[in-house]
């Protein structure tokens, strides 16, 4: 016997009731997740609402190196 999947359905309301999934996305609601979640089972709930962006600080000086190119 072999298994049969599902197809993954697509069709959510447009509600709008962001969630932030494993994968640092922002959807627009758990349906969407849901979809998400279903074509990639690694991808779970991280939180309610948007997800923030990760972005590292920028230094407040650079390392002063002499390499003079030719």
């Amino acid at each position: 016997c072999q298994a049969t999947s599902r197809p993954c359905s697509d069709a959510c309301p447009f509600n709008f009731d962001p969630v932030c999934g494993s994968d640092g996305k922002t959807y627009g609601n758990d349906c969407q997740l849901g979809v998400a979640s279903c074509n990639d089972p690694s991808i779970t709930l991280k939180h309610r609402g948007q997800c923030q962006a990760t972005t590292r600080p920028c230094p407040d000086a650079c390392i002063q190196v002499y390499a003079p190119v030719c």
